[in-house]
């Protein structure tokens, strides 16, 4: 007996990225990614976005190749801050004390993130009519793809993200059908992809100089600034009662937070 970690994986990506650094109280980074990624196998993912890892068939690596569970096709980031041009060394409201001390001194920034969804591999709800070793937790019997996916008009909303849908015949769901008992079924691993994320993030800060050497920061900020849902991956089963329903979020609704540090 022996134990195999051989593996092989292909990776094809084009970046590019526009800079600025701080010029008149600006700077901003913002890049673009387009990549795929596929192999044989991989690491189960990331938490409770991963695709499959197991094989369907242990004696057939190579049919399992198809999109890595990391493979995000469109990835687009941005990063910005900006001194807000009031107070003291600023262009506008600058011999004011008071006002200094009320609006003066701020500095802005944002973060976004705008990327596509990741793989997952609708499986039959049931495996016992495969005749595998249905008693293994891991074990994923593949369905038979006899249409598209996305073909369903409830297609790609949080109650049907892909077409399942149960026809009645007890076999047939959508675009899938259950494979004759005893045989493997012809879906590709990681054919089908999840909601996006998107999300914004924005802080505002100052520091106030309290006496010499003494001061305090003080910082507002908040994750999802814009409460804007990112759904998780839909139920991938295949099978009676089961519709490809999306029943989670993978950011959670705006927190906002107020941080202060005294420095000495």
């Amino acid at each position: 007996s022996g134990f195999n970690t051989l593996a092989t994986s292909n990776y094809h990506a084009l970046q590019g990225v526009l800079a600025r650094n701080f010029v008149n109280g600006l700077m901003m980074n913002v890049n673009y990614t387009w990549s795929h990624m596929t192999d044989a196998q991989d690491s189960s993912g990331w938490g409770s976005e991963e695709g499959t890892s197991v094989f369907q068939n242990s004696y057939s690596p190579r049919s399992n190749w198809g999109a890595a569970n990391f493979d995000t096709r469109q990835m687009f980031k941005a990063y910005g801050a900006y001194d807000l041009p009031f107070g003291t060394g600023r262009k506008y409201l600058n011999s004011n004390k008071v006002m200094d001390e009320a609006i003066g001194g701020w500095t802005m920034s944002l973060t976004f993130v705008g990327q596509g969804g990741h793989p997952f591999t609708p499986v039959m709800a049931s495996s016992t009519n495969s005749y595998e070793n249905t008693g293994a937790s891991d074990f994923k019997w593949y369905p038979n793809q006899i249409g598209n996916p996305k073909a369903s008009g409830q297609s790609k909303t949080i109650n049907q993200w892909f077409n399942d849908a149960p026809a009645g015949d007890g076999v047939t769901f959508g675009a899938f059908q259950q494979p004759t008992p005893g045989t493997l079924g012809n879906n590709h691993r990681n054919d089908v992809y999840g909601p996006g994320l998107h999300v914004i993030n924005g802080s505002i800060h100052k520091t106030f100089n309290i006496w010499e050497r003494v001061n305090f920061d003080l910082a507002a900020n908040a994750t999802n600034l814009i409460n804007h849902p990112s759904f998780s991956n839909p139920d991938l089963n295949v099978g009676t009662g089961h519709h490809g329903q999306i029943t989670a979020v993978n950011e959670g609704g705006r927190v906002v937070e107020l941080v202060g540090h005294l420095r000495f």
